[in-house]
């Protein structure tokens, strides 16, 4: 028979505390990146993503959610969208960018200090003006950018963007989806980070998951080939792990300043849904090839004051050829512009044969573009 004396009992105390404790934080504690190894990304407050349509029939009626997202607010927005007012939704940001995070930081804090939606508002312009001169947000050029993609992609204006979710949710109820919200600094490459959300969420009796890496996986990094396929299988196996009900991706192209396809996924296998963010070889080449053009003229158009009929002709025209055939009607120096454009994105594109030279004058007005 063990003499269980008061030290015994004591020392066998602390060593199941301890015990205890190696094992919760083996499953639950979350591992934050520290600031020097935090990157240098500024915070799209709204997001460079088109309009995200289709959530209906994914909203949750009666149960609560949790959405692990990135970056700035669009994911509150998706947390609106999918969640009920039954229960807050638990939103996740991991993110690895020093910026970002103080973004969250700041944000959280200025609605905790804001009572009511009015004072919330009469602050947050000064707010926002303070982190766009800190370099902390980077502001978007909508004016010239939404000559094309006006209706696909949400305005840039913070303060519009907030007050709109106030009209289509509340104050409170967006107040608390923020103030609630869970920021890790780290990156969804961190196998060890998902795996223990894994083990909270089913703590907290969360069964329906979400997620919105936005373009994370689509985006290429400086390094090898064989480095990126590494990086893109390792995140969408993360993802696969939280066994979400829907993964919201959208595309990386690096001619586009903006991200241009959203892609709604229910199947996690990484094997079906490679292909799918990586489709742009699998689409006709004619139709990206025409919509890049067109997204950089409109562009170029902003910037001379070309008239709306020209931006009919040449735009708007059936196809490449006779947009090419348009191009004459535009004054000189402009005109060498657009041959650029032509030229250089079909080069791009590998495509340089669509590109038709009718007489000697128009050759050398290209090859001058082209020095």
């Amino acid at each position: 028979m063990f003499n269980y004396t008061p030290k015994t009992i004591s020392a066998a105390t602390r060593i199941q505390t301890l015990f205890r404790g190696h094992i919760t934080r083996s499953l639950y504690a979350l591992n934050q990146l520290p600031s020097n190894k935090q990157l240098n990304f500024r915070t799209l407050i709204v997001g460079n993503d088109p309009i995200i349509n289709g959530l209906e029939k994914y909203k949750v009626i009666d149960a609560p959610i949790a959405l692990i997202a990135t970056s700035g607010l669009r994911s509150v927005l998706l947390a609106c969208e999918l969640g009920n007012n039954h229960y807050i939704p638990k939103l996740i940001i991991i993110d690895n960018s020093k910026q970002v995070h103080t973004f969250w930081d700041r944000i959280k804090k200025v609605f905790e200090t804001s009572i009511n939606q009015e004072l919330f508002l009469t602050n947050v312009e000064t707010f926002l003006k303070e982190l766009e001169n800190s370099e902390i947000t980077k502001p978007d050029d909508d004016e010239k950018f939404n000559l094309y993609y006006l209706s696909k992609y949400p305005s840039q204006d913070s303060t519009v963007f907030l007050h709109n979710l106030f009209l289509d949710y509340t104050y409170d109820y967006v107040k608390k989806i923020i103030t609630s919200t869970t920021f890790i600094s780290q990156s969804w490459v961190d196998t060890d980070t998902f795996r223990k959300l894994k083990n909270i969420l089913k703590y907290l009796n969360i069964k329906n998951v979400f997620a919105y890496p936005s373009n994370i996986v689509t985006t290429p990094i400086p390094c090898c080939q064989s480095c990126y396929n590494k990086q893109t299988d390792i995140i969408l196996s993360n993802i696969a792990m939280m066994q979400p009900r829907l993964t919201i991706h959208t595309n990386c192209i690096t001619t586009q300043p903006r991200p241009t396809e959203v892609y709604l996924l229910e199947n996690t296998d990484k094997n079906d849904i490679f292909p799918i963010l990586f489709s742009l070889g699998m689409k006709d080449p004619q139709e990206v090839l025409k919509n890049e053009i067109k997204r950089k003229l409109l562009l170029m158009f902003a910037e001379h004051n070309i008239t709306s009929t020209l931006i009919n002709e040449i735009v708007h025209s059936q196809d490449i050829e006779t947009s090419i055939q348009n191009i004459h009607s535009v004054p000189g120096k402009v005109q060498i512009k657009l041959y650029e454009i032509y030229h250089t994105t079909l080069k791009q594109y590998s495509m340089a044969h669509l590109f038709k030279v009718e007489n000697e004058e128009k050759s050398k007005l290209i090859n001058s573009a082209g020095k």
